[in-house]
């Protein structure tokens, strides 16, 4: 019997037996990193690859996800270590949502601003309007200690913003800036934000741009 070519068979079959096992145990590696770190946890509300998901089940080597179109997403763990940053709705208090609004040229820039940020204080579902379960966690996050500097403890830093982006000679461009605290109500939000600036141009004679 050949003893180092007997070791040397050992090795090669010992190599080949353990590379399909290689990516189990990167899985296995990964899901107890997503253990301890907890970037995200179940029923969290997290946008992966574009995607916003709502995360069912961390298991050892992979996760499942819920879209929000129903569509069931089984994520092999190491995948978290790879992919682009993931974001995590869930983790933070609230989101900044950004509309456009154009009208015509000549219109009536303080109504057209008036009406706008009625429109947003307004809707329940934008801030400064927050349930006070949520308005306690927020109120922590704006918190800045006292040996800084002192600012208001309010929530004027989440107000609507209504900025001008662009003029021209046919129409102003207008920004609006809103927080949201629920990421899954988002498209709920802008279509009813839309559909009250509609309603209200009308009866002002606003014309859109």
């Amino acid at each position: 019997f050949n003893v180092p070519a007997g070791l040397a068979a050992i090795g090669i079959l010992g190599i080949a037996l353990l590379l399909p096992m290689v990516p189990i145990l990167q899985n296995i590696a990964a899901g107890a990193i997503l253990e301890i770190e907890r970037p995200f946890r179940e029923e969290d509300i997290i946008e992966l690859n574009g995607e916003l998901c709502r995360v069912k089940d961390i298991m050892l080597r992979k996760t499942m996800l819920r879209s929000l179109d129903g569509k069931i997403i089984v994520f092999p763990n190491i995948s978290f270590m790879t992919v682009t940053p993931i974001i995590n709705y869930s983790k933070g208090e609230f989101i900044r949502i950004t509309a456009g609004v154009d009208v015509i040229s000549g219109s009536d820039k303080d109504k057209v601003t008036g009406i706008i940020n009625k429109i947003c204080t307004d809707n329940p579902n934008i801030l400064p309007n927050i349930p006070e379960k949520k308005m306690n966690k927020i109120m922590k996050i704006l918190e800045i200690p006292t040996s800084f500097f002192t600012i208001p403890k309010n929530l004027k830093p989440l107000n609507p913003k209504i900025m001008i982006k662009s003029v021209n000679k046919e129409k102003i461009s207008f920004e609006v800036w809103f927080w949201i605290w629920d990421i899954t109500m988002k498209e709920k939000i802008l279509s009813s934000f839309y559909e009250m600036l509609i309603e209200e141009f009308k009866k002002e004679n606003i014309s859109f741009g």
